[in-house]
């Protein structure tokens, strides 16, 4: 398995990454990490059509990010790809995006 909080160099190609499309729209700055269901909405059509959604994506089930959008899916559905057995580890599913 790749290292990956040393293989970071994609977020830099990521459309949350270019702070001048993130800062036009609040909205969409506040989104990623929001309480209501509206707000990860937006997030996740933010997240279309970046050219690193799906690396996004592998990293937050990677490095296990249980909270906030990644890759154009939000915390419930990260959560569905992962799962925790009886002992309290958490596992991932064996198949990746």
């Amino acid at each position: 398995m790749i290292d990956p909080l040393s293989e970071s160099a994609w977020k830099a190609d990521g459309k949350c990454y270019d702070t001048a499309l993130i800062d036009a729209d609040e909205e969409v700055h506040d989104s990623f990490f929001g309480d209501t269901v509206s707000e990860r909405q937006k997030a996740i059509a933010f997240c279309d059509g970046c050219p690193v959604q799906k690396r996004c994506l592998r990293f937050a089930l990677e490095t296990q990010q249980l909270w906030g959008v990644w890759g154009g899916r939000d915390e419930s559905e990260i959560r569905r790809d992962l799962w925790m057995n009886s002992n309290g580890t958490i596992g991932a599913r064996a198949r990746w995006p």
